[in-house]
Parts: C-alpha cells; sequence; structure tokens
C-alpha cells in the first residue's frame, strides 16, 4: 500500500504525486510528462493520489470513475487530454492486446467498486477541480480529502482478486 493511499495521509499532494510517479518507476510502467504549458499529466496524476488509486488497469478504470463523477472538468479538456500521443498510444496499446470484449468485462467486474464510488462521490462537499490551483500542491492530502469530502476507497476495497495482466503501460 503507498502512503497516499491511506485516507489520513499526511503527504502533501507534491509528495503523493512524487510517490505515485516512484511507484510507476518501480513497475516500469510509462512515465509520461507534460509538454510546455501542459499540465494534463500533472492533473491526472493528482486525481490517483488524491482518490487513492495506482496505475493498474482496474485502478484506472476507477479513477476515470472518479473523474466522472466526482471531478469538475469540462470535455473539451478531457478530449485534449485523451489526444496526447502518450494517451492515444497506450490506449492502441490496451485494445490491441485485452481486445474490447475483456475490457467490458472487466468493467462489469468493477461494477460493485464502481457503485461504491457513485456513493461516495455523492456525498462530496465539492467536486475536486480537475484544473486545480496550484497552491493545492503544498497541502496536505489529508486536508483536501476532508474539505472536499473525499472519503476514498480503502485497500480493500481496491484490492483486485486476479488483476488483469497486460504489458501495455510498460515502457
Amino acid at each position: 500500500m503507498l502512503a497516499f493511499q491511506n485516507q489520513s495521509s499526511d503527504l502533501t499532494l507534491a509528495q503523493g504525486i512524487s510517490e505515485y510517479r516512484e511507484y510507476l518507476k518501480i513497475k516500469q510502467y510509462k512515465i509520461m510528462n507534460d509538454g510546455p504549458n501542459s499540465r494534463m499529466i500533472l492533473e491526472h496524476d493528482a486525481i490517483h493520489v488524491i482518490f487513492g488509486l495506482d496505475a493498474s488497469i482496474e485502478q484506472e478504470i476507477l479513477n476515470d470513475t472518479w473523474v466522472l463523477l466526482a471531478c469538475n472538468w469540462q470535455w473539451s479538456y478531457i478530449k485534449e487530454y485523451f489526444q496526447l500521443d502518450d494517451i492515444k498510444e497506450l490506449q492502441i496499446r490496451l485494445f490491441k492486446e485485452i481486445g474490447l470484449i475483456r475490457l467490458i468485462l472487466l468493467y462489469v467486474r468493477l461494477l460493485p467498486k464502481v457503485f461504491k464510488i457513485f456513493h461516495r462521490a455523492r456525498k462530496m462537499k465539492n467536486k475536486w477541480l480537475y484544473r486545480f490551483d496550484e497552491k493545492y500542491l503544498q497541502l496536505p492530502i489529508s486536508f483536501i480529502r476532508n474539505d472536499y469530502g473525499i472519503e476514498i476507497l480503502n485497500y480493500e476495497d481496491i484490492k483486485i482478486k486476479n488483476p488483469l495482466k497486460w504489458s501495455g503501460a510498460k515502457s
């Protein structure tokens, strides 16, 4: 379990993002970086940290669920994120290796966890701003979660029996 996956983590958001990116290196996942005048990857990584999720395919799906239900976002910005070369390449590799049917079955398998997210997102005080202010990077994750009313899934909730294995996220 990563430190930011603890509901009351005292890491700052910046420290949580650093821990998340170190985890990506250890798992040998491809590290994506923002281009000039862009924060899309940083903002995506921050959502992983704020909602306490790693980068397994299952937790990426749960992360997307948090984005849709618990974040303040705009279609144009999400569309722009999916136009990033690294993201397009990752999606192509995902569909080639896993296929649409297995991906749909994975979504179905995760429905009980998605429903937990749905209920927790409805209880939040405010939606997290996908495009957050820089000042949040210096705030403790626990403070942000408390301020927004975010109750992350605990480790047992996010643990996946027989996780899907795929090589597409590897460097």
